[in-house]
């Protein structure tokens, strides 16, 4: 049987894995606390909203996957 493995869908969850990181990592080191006015404010903002979208592409992603499925008594327990 051939494999079917889609590797795009791979590097889309491991660039959203590390896009849950740097969330974190932002949010302790205090970056959505700085001021926009100079450009590491600016900085901060720019990287902050790109790293925001781990949450959606994990929900894409998963819906992706989960296209072909049906409900069946193994997925809903």
């Amino acid at each position: 049987m051939k494999n079917l493995r889609n590797h795009n869908i791979d590097f889309i969850k491991t660039i959203a894995s590390f896009c849950v990181v740097f969330v974190h990592f932002f949010l302790n080191m205090g970056f959505y606390n700085l001021d926009y006015v100079n450009n590491i404010g600016l900085l901060s903002f720019v990287l902050k909203n790109i790293v925001v979208t781990c949450i959606p592409l994990f929900m894409i992603v998963t819906g992706y996957l989960m296209n072909k499925k049906t409900a069946t008594k193994k997925i809903l327990c």
